[in-house]
């Protein structure tokens, strides 16, 4: 049987997880993996916006939908705070550009032409995150 975790029991399990992972793991491995959970998350945001425009809506579905912004936004604060290279940098502003097209996506109720921005925003993100993933792949030169 699985247990489902209240949401303060995930972010502490979030905090212990990013904390052991920040202590033990390389730094690029470290940032490797944050790009990866933007990639993921940004995913699950455009499901979520899918599914709630076919009618498929609950607290359930809400509640998800804000806890993965609210740890979008983290993950990529977090990055941002740990990248002193000016190229990846940019890569990372950009990430966050198309966060603010998808957050006011997100925001906005009811016109179906928003489907499309959410999709390409959330393809955008998975391009941007590829790319900051080569860039930290590369070797130091």
């Amino acid at each position: 049987m699985i247990t489902r975790f209240k949401s303060s029991e995930q972010g502490k399990n979030l905090a212990i997880t990013n904390l052991l992972q920040d202590e033990t793991e390389m730094p690029v491995t470290r940032s490797i993996h944050l790009v990866d959970q933007l990639r993921m998350l940004s995913q699950r945001l455009v499901k979520i916006y899918m599914l709630q425009q076919w009618k498929v809506d609950n607290a359930a579905l809400r509640g998800e939908a804000e806890r993965v912004q609210k740890e979008f936004v983290g993950v990529l604060a977090r990055m941002q705070q740990r990248v002193h290279n000016a190229a990846l940098r940019a890569e990372l502003d950009s990430i966050g550009l198309q966060w603010d097209w998808l957050h006011t996506v997100l925001l906005t109720e009811g016109a179906e032409s928003f489907r499309l921005i959410m999709a390409e925003g959330g393809e955008a993100v998975l391009e941007l995150a590829d790319q900051v993933t080569r860039m930290y792949q590369q070797p130091a030169p």
